[in-house]
């Protein structure tokens, strides 16, 4: 089947794409800066019991749920799953082995501190952004955008509302 048979593969590989860049972001942003990194695991910079040990900023708070928004959001927009709520569980699923990698690798640097406070709401904002992709795949539905308006490779003879 041509891609101007199908416009929205257009637009799910861009957010596959975008996907895959996010998280590399997410994992240099994170394990930044990587001068100070051990081939031992720094055990006792680990904060195991989340909400305590190392003051909790809102700043890091609002910047670990952020960082991770986009994760959820673009999973969601670029899977092809049929239903929306194995959508959600991926996403949160995602986040949270992504996270989780992250403060493994951060147990390694010298000057990081990993938490089990930043693996709860990164997780918090990767469901937060799954919940925003399944809204706005929701509202495109609702609204019966043509696919041609939306993609750049479709072809402009074709008008009919697609499915997302």
């Amino acid at each position: 089947m041509p891609v101007n048979d199908r416009p929205w593969a257009n637009i799910t590989m861009y957010y596959r794409a975008l996907l895959v860049l996010w998280i590399c972001l997410v994992i240099t942003v994170t394990t930044y800066p990587w001068t100070h990194f051990t081939s031992i695991v720094q055990w006792h910079r680990i904060n195991w019991i989340p909400f305590r040990g190392v003051p909790i900023l809102l700043g890091d708070i609002a910047l670990n749920t952020l960082l991770f928004v986009p994760v959820g959001f673009l999973f969601v927009v670029a899977s092809r799953h049929p239903q929306d709520s194995k959508r959600v569980v991926v996403a949160v699923l995602l986040s949270l082995g992504l996270s989780v990698m992250v403060e493994v690798i951060q147990g390694f640097n010298l000057v990081r501190f990993p938490s089990m406070t930043d693996v709860i709401f990164n997780v918090v904002g990767g469901g937060l952004g799954s919940l925003a992709g399944l809204w706005g795949i929701k509202q495109i539905r609702q609204a019966k955008i043509p696919a041609t308006f939306l993609s750049h490779g479709a072809s402009s003879r074709s008008s009919k509302p697609t499915e997302f």
